[in-house]
Formats: structure tokens, C-alpha cells, sequence
């Protein structure tokens, strides 16, 4: 681990805001001050020694920027920034050694460099042991000083110095015994005196404090005091204390309260009707800052030359690491501005103002979201495994889920929701964080990519809308075991004859079999890209990360459809049938889902989507034909409206029309009580909502991960989302 000296002067914060040499506090100052003159010989305070300083280099002031606020779609703030004040100390000024370190420089200097290498060790270690009371004085002082400007007991400095202390010498012990293993397992025990170095950590500085404008603003007093008494003794502790400004990034609607009606919810939970806070609204897609890393430093370094520069980073800086913040940076930025100053004098010489970040809207409604994180909430019931499944998870065990809604008109993403959240860690496997669900989750499909395949067949003229393929519960008739319908495996019947719109409300696998096998995987593949999928979707949350392996992708996944140039030739048939029922190879985020779903309510010409508005012209996707989509929308119709539909049994949003598809899709095992289980399923339900009988005006995905049935699980979810957003004129007409 190499060592990172701390920033230079010229990096440094206006006076309120640069390193300030802070060894000027009232008495502190005098005494220390007054025991360097004793020391000082009056020979080396000559006027030539003067002229040299009156001709040094410039000062640097830096004036700092803030950082761009997010906006949701209806203008309320989710992001924005406050200037505060760090009071930080370097590593060396909190450990015990520091006090001795700055007594022997104080006596070295005093005494000369000549007289110095001349005394005995015993006579430097006395005129040492002489200092050593005064700067330990000045140390306790500067803790009370700071402690009672600032309002605080002198106690909890002491107590973050230790806490800082603890944390960076457990690293020091973790890197010396790595190092030592390292040196062992190449030469052996290492000789007498042997030092691996230090971690980077010991070599930074920490913030002591946070503080306002005002302790600022005195702390810059009691500053100049002192870099004009340490320059007549010509000794430059500038690295001792810092005021550096800090933006503190706020999310004011983290926690926002939402009302939910007892009659959004399905008939056997609408008990859960009421009040409910959302802690962390938002948070996955809006994302946080984190300390700048190497990496950062490296792809652009601050520096005054230019406004590129002047946006860069230094030690010590923050940057969006997740989220927003993150895919976002560059914009939400903004970039520092400087006045130069004679050193001597302060008279300006130079000036360039500070570039504040730019606000970013988002088409996200908070509101809507909120509703959405509170129904992903298991314990209102329908995020949870049901007791009417036979799926492998216990009825009442919390499962994790997504809700999307994508505008129709504009593209525009207005709910990305997802639980749990990215930074839940822990948990089990069926509901673990670490990704961003909504967006990064991938998940098969299953039956949801049904009518995309329908669309292409029509497109490709591989089968015609009144065309009736029959279902007799197996596709190979000597091989009754493999590519069945999922009737022959519940019930042990067939669907008999369907034609195009009755295959997707009976969600027939026999008949999409035989689609994806006219087909081929090639086209299969090519059609399933048109709609989105292995493609990712950039709505604004796509940002890049340097790891060991090598740069990532993260916020937007791609998921992942078949290659046919990675599938055997003898394969590609049965890979091109799977994927056909949305299984196999084929993966998708509920993101992506809802934006296929958006281009099929449009009929292909939907707007780029977006999350984060972009100000820019969105392509408009190519227009289908009527006589594909038609019969792709009646099915849809009809999987709610018909007795034998798959969701017949999903309660409805009154006022509105809802053309949907569920999906019950194979999941990759999982282990419960010891033992492996292989029967877990995701449930999907999917589809387009508008006015009663009218154009829909929305698109929208429910998935509940392990949730069984699509029908039984995310078609409820699905129906108290969108009623409860009904509820609030969402379904209406167009936001812009």
C-alpha cells in the first residue's frame, strides 16, 4: 500500500475554508509563540530574510462549489446540498507521538541547525523535554477551543480522536501482518528492524468536527493570527489543522408518509388499509456519495488550469459511488473557482468564479413510488409467499419484489421501486440486497415475453392470427416428458386448438413451442432485441466502476437473451422453444419488461425511455402494423376478461381497462431447512392500463421473486398498485 502525502497549499479552501495553521488559539498562540522567540536568535530575523518573504509565491484561495440539487417530476426536492464546515486533523496530530514530533522541530529550529548537530543527545532530549509541556498544553487548549466554539463537551473530541486512532491502527496491524506473510512466504522471517511501511490511512486527515459558517469564520481569524506570528520565526506547520467545506447531501423525502385505501387492496387484505412512512424512498435510484477513491484522482486530478480541472478531485473529496449520484456525477458536479493573493499583502491577483452543479429532474413521481415501496412492504401480505401456493418458501415468508410504470406518450419512467433495498446485505438467498431491483435484478421472464414472440411470428408471417395450432399438452408425441404444457402438468389436460389470441390468454406453452421452433433462434433473438431486451435500457442510472477484474456496468442491467453463436447447432431448436415460454437462457430486469410492454402499447413508436430527463430529442421506435399488434392486445384483453383467462381471478382498477400477461418462471434453486428445493418460482404480471375503454396510457410490471404463481401473487400487487394510483388521476392523460 503506498503512502499519499496530504494536499498541497495551493489545493487548499478560501481562508474560511483552506488549511488553516490554527496554531493561533488566544493563550495557545502566546505562549507557544513566545517560547519560539526565546529561542530564536535575533541574527536570523534580518531584513534580508523579510524581503525574501514579502517575494514568495502567490496564496491560493479556493471558493467552493455546491453540488446539484434532483428534482422529481412535479419539482420537489429529493436531493440537494448544504455547506458545511470539516475542522479536520492529520492522522499524526491524534496519536500520542505528535505532541514530542512538534517539540523536537520547535527546539531544533530554535537552537539552530549548527548548534543543534553539535549538542549531545542528552542536551537535545532536555531542550526537547523543555518544550514539551507548552505543546502539550497548546493540544489540550486547542480541544477546549474548538470544543466550546462549537458548543460542544470537550469529551466527544477526545472520543472521536480515539475512535479515529482505533480504526486507522487496526488497519496498520491488518496491513503489517499481510505484509509479513508476504515477506515470510518469499525469504523467511524477516531481520531485526524490518517495516512493511504504512497504510495510506495514517498519512490523511480526518474531521475532528463539523462545524458551521460562523466557527468558520472565526476559525479563519484565529488562522491569520497565526500564519503572520509563524512566519517572523519562519516556521511552517501549514499541515496541522484544516477548515475545509464539505457539501452535506440532504434527501428530504427519505421518509414520506402515504395513505393507502382499504379498497385499493385485494378483497382478503383490505384490512391493511391506512397510514404508512416509507423510510428510504427512493434511495436505490437516487443512490449516495462515498469518499473519492485512486481512481478517481487518476481519470481526472483537481487543478487550476482549467474548468475541466477545476472539477476534478483531490484526498478527501466526495463522489457519487451509487445511483444517481453516481450515473449522474459529471452534471451534479460543478467545479471550484480561486482567487490568487500575494502572499504578503493579500492583494488579489486573479480570479475564477466557482461553476455550481447542475440540478437534474427526474420523471419520477415520489409520491407514486412511496405507494409502490409501501406495497412492496411484506407485511401488508402481498409481498409475501402465499398460503393458496405450492411454492417452496412457508406461507408468510417475506419475499422480495419490483413494481415499474413507464408513461406510454413520453417513455418517461415514473416508478422504479424495489424491495429490499441495494444496501440490505444480509438476509437469505430469496431475498438478499446488493442490487438495485428494479433495474438491475434479472430475473426469466416466463410467460410475460409470450406476446413479444407473437408479434414476431405475425411480423415474420411464421403463423397467422386466426391460425389454430393444437394443444394436447406435449409438443413431441414419443416424448411425452419434455416441452409440455403447463395444464398437462397441473391438471393432466390440453388446451386443444387455440388461435393467436386465445394462446396468450390460456398462456398456452404447446403454441409458443411451435412459434419459437418456426422461428429460429436467430430471429427469436433479433425480435426479443427490438423490444429491449439484452440491451440496456439507459434512462440515466448507468454508471461505470473500476474493479480488480476490470471496468463494470451497474445501475441498468443488460440481462441476457440467447446467442445462437454460443448454442450448439443441434441445440438451437429446443433453446429457441424455451426461450419462446420465457425460459432458458433468456433473463430480463422488471425494468426492461415494463419498457417492452411500453413499446407494445405504442405499437412500436415509443420515445426513448427516460428516468432522468435528459432535455434531448428522443428517436421514436418504428410503428407495427395494426394487424400484428391487434390480435397481441385482444389476448392481452382477454387473459383478465375471459373465464379461462390466467388472471381471471386478479381483481380490476374501476374506471380502468387492464390488458395484462401473468408469468410463473422457473428460479434457480434455493436451500430452506438444509435441504436443496428445485420448485421455486418467480411471479410476473405484466401489461398496459388506460381509461375504460380507451387507449392505454401506461405500462407496468409486478414481480415477486419466489411469489409462485403470477396470477395468485403479482397479479394482487399489481391491482392495489395501480388502484391506489388511479386513486390519484394517474391514469388520465399524459404528465407532458
Amino acid at each position: 500500500m503506498s503512502n499519499i502525502s496530504p494536499p498541497q497549499s495551493t489545493t487548499d479552501p478560501r481562508p474560511f475554508l483552506r488549511r488553516l495553521l490554527f496554531i493561533g488559539f488566544g493563550c495557545g498562540l502566546g505562549v507557544l509563540v513566545l517560547l519560539l522567540r526565546v529561542f530564536v536568535v535575533a541574527a536570523e530575523r534580518t531584513e534580508s530574510a523579510r524581503d525574501t518573504l514579502d517575494q514568495a509565491d502567490q496564496r491560493i484561495e479556493l471558493l467552493p462549489t455546491r453540488r446539484g440539487r434532483v428534482l422529481d417530476a412535479r419539482g420537489r426536492i429529493l436531493a440537494q446540498s448544504r455547506t458545511v464546515w470539516e475542522v479536520r486533523v492529520p492522522y499524526a496530530m491524534l496519536s500520542d507521538g505528535w505532541t514530542r514530533t512538534v517539540a523536537g522541530r520547535v527546539a531544533r529550529r530554535a537552537s539552530g541547525r549548527s548548534l543543534w548537530r553539535a549538542l549531545p543527545q542528552t542536551l537535545r532530549d532536555q531542550r526537547v523535554a523543555d518544550v514539551l509541556p507548552s505543546v502539550e498544553r497548546w493540544r489540550r487548549d486547542l480541544y477546549r477551543r474548538l470544543a466550546e466554539a462549537d458548543g460542544r463537551p470537550v469529551e466527544e473530541l477526545y472520543e472521536r480522536a480515539h475512535e479515529i486512532v482505533t480504526q486507522v491502527e487496526r488497519s496498520q496491524a491488518s496491513f503489517v501482518r499481510r505484509q509479513r506473510s508476504k515477506y515470510e512466504e518469499q525469504f523467511g522471517p524477516p531481520p531485526a528492524g524490518w517495516s512493511p511501511g504504512q497504510v495510506r490511512e495514517r498519512t490523511l486527515s480526518y474531521p475532528l468536527l463539523q462545524t458551521d459558517q460562523r466557527v468558520g469564520f472565526a476559525f479563519e481569524q484565529w488562522a491569520e493570527k497565526a500564519r503572520n506570528a509563524f512566519r517572523e520565526v519562519k516556521i511552517d506547520l501549514d499541515d496541522l489543522v484544516e477548515v475545509r467545506s464539505r457539501d452535506d447531501r440532504q434527501y428530504p423525502l427519505a421518509s414520506i408518509e402515504v395513505e393507502l385505501a382499504d379498497s385499493s387492496f385485494p378483497t382478503s387484505l383490505q384490512r391493511f388499509g391506512g397510514r404508512y412512512t416509507v423510510e428510504g424512498c427512493a434511495s436505490d435510484l437516487l443512490g449516495s456519495l462515498g469518499d473519492v477513491g485512486a481512481e478517481h484522482i487518476k481519470q481526472r486530478a483537481f487543478g487550476l488550469q482549467n474548468e475541466d480541472a477545476l472539477g476534478g478531485y483531490r484526498v478527501g473529496d466526495e463522489v457519487g459511488v451509487r445511483g444517481i449520484e453516481a450515473a449522474q456525477e459529471p452534471i451534479l458536479r460543478g467545479s471550484w473557482g480561486f482567487v490568487k493573493r500575494s502572499a504578503v499583502g493579500g492583494v488579489e491577483a486573479e480570479t475564477v468564479e466557482p461553476q455550481p452543479g447542475q440540478d437534474i429532474r427526474l420523471h419520477l413521481d415520489i409520491e407514486w413510488q412511496a405507494v409502490a415501496e409501501a406495497l412492496l412492504d411484506p407485511t401488508l401480505g402481498l409481498c409475501q409467499a402465499q398460503a393458496n401456493q405450492k411454492g417452496t418458501l412457508p406461507p408468510g415468508t417475506p419475499l422480495a419484489g419490483s413494481l415499474v410504470l413507464v408513461e406510454l406518450a413520453t417513455g418517461n419512467v415514473q416508478v422504479a421501486a424495489g424491495r429490499p433495498m441495494a444496501t440490505e446485505g444480509d438476509g437469505p438467498m430469496w431475498r438478499r440486497g446488493g442490487v438495485v431491483r428494479a433495474t438491475e435484478a434479472i430475473l426469466a421472464p416466463g410467460s410475460i415475453v409470450k406476446p413479444f414472440l407473437l408479434v414476431a411470428g405475425l411480423s415474420e408471417g411464421k403463423v397467422q392470427a386466426s391460425e389454430e395450432i393444437n394443444c394436447q399438452g406435449y409438443f413431441f408425441p414419443d416424448k411425452r416428458d419434455r416441452f409440455r404444457c403447463w395444464i398437462a402438468n397441473r391438471n393432466a389436460r390440453e388446451h386443444g386448438p387455440l388461435d393467436a389470441s386465445d394462446a396468450l390468454a390460456h398462456s398456452c406453452n404447446i403454441y409458443f413451442y411451435e412459434v419459437g421452433r418456426r422461428l429460429g433462434l436467430e430471429t427469436e433473438a433479433l425480435w426479443l432485441r427490438r423490444f429491449g431486451f439484452g440491451e440496456r435500457p439507459e434512462v440515466g442510472l448507468l454508471y461505470q466502476r473500476e474493479l480488480d477484474r476490470g471496468p463494470v456496468f451497474l445501475g441498468e442491467t443488460s440481462g441476457r437473451i440467447p446467442d445462437p453463436a454460443t448454442v450448439p447447432r443441434g441445440q438451437r431448436v429446443s433453446e429457441a422453444m424455451s426461450s419462446a415460454i420465457g425460459q432458458s437462457a433468456l433473463v430480463c430486469s422488471p425494468l426492461q419488461a415494463a419498457i417492452a410492454y411500453a413499446r407494445l402499447g405504442t405499437r412500436g413508436a415509443l420515445p426513448h425511455p427516460e428516468l432522468v430527463a435528459s432535455g434531448n430529442v428522443r428517436p421514436v421506435g418504428e410503428a407495427f402494423p395494426d394487424a400484428v399488434i391487434d390480435p397481441v392486445l385482444v389476448g392481452l384483453r382477454r387473459v383478465l376478461s375471459e373465464r379461462y383467462g390466467t388472471g381471471r381471478d386478479i381483481e380490476e382498477v374501476p374506471g380502468c381497462t387492464i390488458l395484462g400477461k401473468t408469468g410463473t418462471a422457473e428460479a434457480p434453486p434455493i436451500t430452506i431447512g438444509g435441504g436443496q428445493k428445485n420448485d421455486g418460482t418467480h411471479a410476473w404480471f405484466a401489461g398496459l392500463i388506460g381509461p375504460e375503454g380507451q387507449t392505454p396510457t401506461h405500462s407496468f410490471v409486478s414481480v415477486v421473486e419466489y411469489g409462485g404463481s403470477g396470477g395468485r401473487t403479482a397479479g394482487p400487487l399489481a391491482t392495489a398498485f395501480l388502484r391506489e394510483l388511479a386513486r390519484r388521476g394517474a391514469f388520465v392523460e399524459p404528465t407532458s
